[in-house]
């Protein structure tokens, strides 16, 4: 089958596109007298031209929570760096992850090839973030510290981020199948005060044992590094860790406080959220620092115009 440029591909039925969220905050937009747009073309159109009352819509109509109102929606509408999105406004990312949890319904479904098929439903993803970043604050944990992880694509790895950006650390990870000089080369720039670690990966059928680097970039990182959180991946039951560590398992121990108790450290709009490398081809890696804000508001724009 040959495609051309420009051949329509699908098109939803009027079922699903009457259901959908770019139709819903159509109806928002006329309900609340800001503008009657019919079309996905027209609503593009609006907002090109208006682009401060687009941006500003949307936090109104996802319901944006914030300790304090924002000043003014960006200072700036020249495409430029250092530009300031609603300055004055104090946000956490991962409350509004977490805040649309469906009870008994399944948040995460994971594969591994040493995991079979399985899902983690948000009832005890919630649970879990909420226990581990609960740990994480009483052992010292403070808005703007650096935590970084070295682990494969798996549940953990999503608990712990989500746990660290609630209370206002700075997220950063390095694939484990990386080198130590270019996990290093990644986190020497950010001085992390916690590390999740584990044992290793599985990749292609074959196990790679990653203990003997965990103790060279724990070593390496130990001018700032206070603690290290360890997972046993490869092989659960062998619980030693190859450094001074607290395991997975013991972190998670707690009592959960419960989704109405557990306090988000809602940020200023340019707080850190986590820090992505380049690749480093042409010198050290570039760190390239999202925000709470700038990640909340991607987020508002893809939820708008997808079709579900």
């Amino acid at each position: 089958m040959t495609i051309a440029e420009g051949q329509l591909l699908w098109t939803p039925s009027e079922e699903v596109a009457r259901n959908s969220n770019i139709t819903a905050y159509m109806n928002w937009l006329r309900d609340k007298g800001i503008v009657d747009v019919d079309n996905y073309d027209a609503l593009w159109r609006w907002s090109v031209d208006n682009i401060e009352a687009f941006w500003g819509s949307l936090w109104d109509f996802f319901e944006i929570i914030s300790d304090t109102p924002y000043e003014q929606v960006t200072d700036s509408l020249e495409m430029k760096p250092g530009n300031r999105w609603f300055v004055g406004s104090r946000v956490n990312l991962a409350e509004h992850i977490m805040r649309k949890a469906r009870p008994g319904q399944p948040a995460l479904f994971h594969l591994s090839e040493t995991r079979p098929l399985a899902e983690l439903s948000w009832d005890d993803l919630g649970a879990r973030v909420r226990i581990l970043a609960t740990r994480m604050r009483a052992m010292g944990v403070k808005p703007g510290d650096a935590v970084c992880a070295l682990m494969p694509n798996i549940p953990e790895t999503v608990i712990a981020m989500l746990a660290s950006i609630s209370i206002g650390a700075v997220w950063s990870n390095a694939a484990p199948e990386f080198g130590r000089k270019t996990i290093l080369d990644r986190f020497t720039q950010i001085e992390p005060r916690w590390l999740f670690i584990s044992d290793g990966y599985v990749f292609g059928g074959k196990s790679f044992d990653k203990r003997e680097e965990a103790v060279a970039i724990v070593e390496a990182l130990s001018g700032s590094l206070e603690q290290v959180v360890y997972l046993p991946y490869l092989n659960p039951l062998n619980r030693e860790a190859p450094v001074a560590a607290s395991l997975w398992d013991e972190m998670l121990e707690g009592e959960d406080p419960g989704a109405g108790a557990f306090q988000f450290e809602r940020v200023p709009h340019d707080h850190p959220l986590w820090v992505l490398f380049s690749s480093g081809t042409t010198g050290l890696p570039k760190a390239i620092v999202h925000s709470h804000q700038g990640a909340l508001m991607e987020m508002m724009k893809v939820m708008t115009f997808h079709m579900d």
